[in-house]
């Protein structure tokens, strides 16, 4: 079933006696829920893209469960996974945890073990849900700029000053200061510094600076303008990163 206001619980448990025992969880909750008796079940079903947290079993020995987390995490889906096994299999838990699972509970454990933890699963996956929200955003915005444009940004973010990038380019600096603007405003920014931050969040969608060039051009202050102090590394045209 689906809710759009709260984050959904995907049960995937091929042991139903079990499974009815994790949805009455879920439902004392009031967290929505789907459930499923296989990882296949659960992979070929055309399931919505909100919040949701997937409740795993291990299944039928210790591989299968792994792979239904690999596949989740090659989907783009930002479902944090939490392991609910019968299966004390440490090598499983241990690889489990290192590719990302939330936790690894037993089943023999009291079920308030598991109760406990899904009011905090449900909060990461929102957490999750809204990062992936805005990063799908920040990506469709990327894939808009122009190849050119993205030329721009690469320098922008490698510390390059308007007049430098003009060089390297052979174009003029009001190209250049052009360009950085329509950047700016693709992007939904309001500020280059701003651009800056939202490229170290998601360096998935906007590659990291080549390092054939030093990520920062900025001269040092000499020490008369800070007595007593060491003068920090200051862009001496910091008015370039501004709006």
């Amino acid at each position: 079933m689906e809710n759009t206001t709260r984050p959904a619980f995907y049960v995937v448990d091929a042991h139903t006696e079990a499974r009815l025992q994790t949805v009455q969880l879920i439902q004392a909750n009031g967290f929505p829920y789907m459930e499923f008796t296989c990882g296949e079940q659960f992979l070929s079903n055309s399931l919505p893209t909100g919040p949701a947290c997937v409740i795993l079993d291990l299944l039928d020995g210790c591989a299968l469960g792994l792979k239904v987390q690999s596949r989740i995490n090659l989907m783009n889906r930002p479902w944090p996974v939490l392991f609910h096994t019968a299966s004390r299999c440490l090598p499983s838990a241990i690889q489990a945890l290192k590719a990302g699972a939330l936790d690894f509970l037993f089943k023999h454990e009291k079920s308030d073990h598991l109760a406990a933890i899904l009011p905090a699963a449900a909060e990461e996956a929102t957490t999750r849900y809204q990062r992936f929200v805005q990063q799908e955003a920040y990506r469709q915005r990327y894939e808009s700029l122009t190849a050119s444009e993205r030329s721009v940004l690469q320098m922008l973010l490698q510390g390059l000053l308007n007049k430098q990038i003009a060089a390297r380019l052979d174009l003029t600096v009001r190209t250049i200061e052009m360009r950085r603007a329509t950047i700016v405003k693709k992007m939904g920014v309001s500020s280059v510094m701003e651009l800056i931050g939202v490229a170290a969040r998601f360096e998935q969608i906007v590659p990291p600076p080549s390092s054939d060039i030093p990520r920062h051009h900025f001269p040092t202050l000499p020490p008369e303008v800070f007595p007593g102090k060491t003068p920090p590394q200051i862009d001496a045209t910091l008015e370039e990163l501004l709006p």
